[in-house]
């Protein structure tokens, strides 16, 4: 399909989806996700509340190991509020998703979803990765452009891990926890798009970034001034 024809249908498809539906902007605190029951990697906490929800979207980065396999090496995405369709009908959720993986993903640029979504969309933040003295690396999710105070960001380390439940080519969902900033005590990675890396690499083969999209729920215990 040529750029032009791609961009012109996800054009139709989203705007078709979008113009009666408010995306961004509101409350989230009485909103539940969906985890899968039977398992306790990821889990909703008992006392959260969620103070922001998010669709993330960028890449993330592996270099090739001595054995020949893919390892992690952070990440690097964009994150949109989506208070308004959190709860909502899943359809729109969806296309939502999937506008912004294929605008990154595909040959026209990112930039056309972006303008598209933007009347109805804000962007809160950046999701990157930070190295540590001991050579190890955090996730941090940092609002505090957007919302103008200098804590509302939150590095992390990881508590949990659960394979994608729609399938290995997404990846896992995650549950982490606060490790330094305001912005959340918990953070959920679910509803994963793609992200995955090849299954081999020869050595000396530079890093890849992956393309993927994520929801990213930020979690407040109900005890804390929020």
């Amino acid at each position: 399909m040529l750029p032009t024809l791609a961009a012109t249908v996800l054009f139709v498809v989203v705007s078709a989806a979008l113009p009666a539906a408010r995306i961004s902007g509101c409350g989230v605190s009485s909103i539940v996700p969906q985890i899968p029951a039977g398992q306790t990697n990821v889990t909703f906490p008992p006392n959260a509340v969620p103070a922001y929800i998010t669709i993330g979207v960028g890449t993330q980065n592996y270099t090739c190991s001595d054995a020949g396999t893919y390892v992690y090496s952070g990440a690097l995405a964009t994150l949109y509020d989506i208070s308004c369709i959190a709860n909502g009908p899943t359809p729109i959720l969806s296309i939502v998703e999937y506008a912004l993986f294929k605008g990154l993903t595909s040959t026209f640029s990112h930039d056309l979803v972006e303008k598209l979504l933007m009347s109805s969309m804000l962007k809160l933040g950046e999701h990157y990765f930070l190295r540590n003295a001991d050579a190890s690396i955090s996730p941090v999710f940092d609002f505090t452009n957007v919302l103008n105070d200098t804590q509302k960001f939150v590095r992390a380390r990881r508590t949990g891990g659960l394979t994608a439940p729609d399938g290995k080519r997404n990846i896992d969902w995650l549950q982490l926890e606060k490790v330094d900033g305001e912005l959340a005590d918990t953070v959920l990675r679910i509803y994963t798009r793609a992200g995955q890396p090849p299954s081999t690499c020869t050595q000396g083969t530079p890093e890849i970034t992956v393309p993927y999209a994520s929801q990213y729920w930020f979690l407040r215990s109900n005890a804390t001034d929020m």
